[in-house]
């Protein structure tokens, strides 16, 4: 199973001025890739399963120093969440956010949500992690898992 919402970490240097600064230097849209295991806790027997997804992360600002993360994952409409609190180039998960639903690209439908995340901005380069739970259909089974991966994205100019 592939592992839909990574954790992105952003990467980027911000000479910012003031506090209100903070969350504007996340602000964009993101060209991502996923890398994440999922590791089944139904059906018993099923071994991790490593994936990949392409994705888009669209980072707003919901406050001067805080953001809020979301996903465009393959052909899927706009399905995920994640509000972080910043703080100059790193970000953490602030508790607020929505699960990712929709079908992946090995064909296994998805429903994930992030339980530790965090975020690196460096430059125009986003790095998000993740640690969550997710389940899904595979194949006409159903399945319960926990995941982690983590999104690599460079701002779109």
């Amino acid at each position: 199973m592939k592992r839909l919402l990574g954790v992105i970490v952003l990467g980027a240097v911000c000479s910012c001025g003031g506090q209100s600064d903070l969350a504007k230097a996340w602000v964009g849209t993101y060209n991502a890739v996923w890398t994440g295991t999922t590791t089944f806790t139904t059906p018993s027997g099923w071994q991790p399963a490593t994936g990949s997804e392409t994705g888009v992360i669209t980072i707003t600002e919901t406050g001067s120093s805080s953001i809020l993360m979301s996903w465009k994952v393959g052909s899927n409409p706009p399905s995920g969440t994640i509000g972080f609190s910043v703080n100059s180039t790193t970000a953490t998960f602030n508790g607020t956010g929505s699960p990712f639903t929709g079908r992946l690209s090995n064909g296994s439908t998805e429903t994930a949500a992030c339980d530790i995340c965090t975020g690196t901005l460096n430059g125009t380069s986003l790095t998000q992690v993740q640690t969550g739970h997710n389940s899904g259909v595979y194949n006409g089974v159903s399945w319960t898992g926990t995941y982690v991966g983590t999104w690599v994205g460079i701002r779109a100019p």
